[in-house]
């Protein structure tokens, strides 16, 4: 009798669990909230972003400075100092 009571005790115990758990999810995604496994993905993505337009920064100067040397080489051909 005992063991059936602490069977049952255990099952109401399981079903409040499960139960609380799924409210605690559905108010996290009502209020925007995302699991930790989503966060962590989203900021691996994020950093990866972050250094791709660090890079093309990077690149566009790069090509910015040439496209200035190239402007004046020209403009010293065009015009020669006599």
């Amino acid at each position: 009798m005992k063991n059936q009571w602490l069977n049952s005790l255990e099952l109401v115990r399981q079903d409040i669990q499960k139960n609380v758990s799924v409210l605690a999810r559905d108010m996290a995604a009502r209020m925007g909230m995302v699991e930790r496994e989503e966060f962590e993905i989203q900021k691996r993505v994020l950093l990866r972003t972050r250094l791709q337009i660090t890079e093309l920064e990077e690149r566009l100067r790069e090509k910015e400075a040439e496209g200035l040397r190239q402007a004046q080489d020209r403009k010293k051909n065009d015009h020669p100092n006599f």
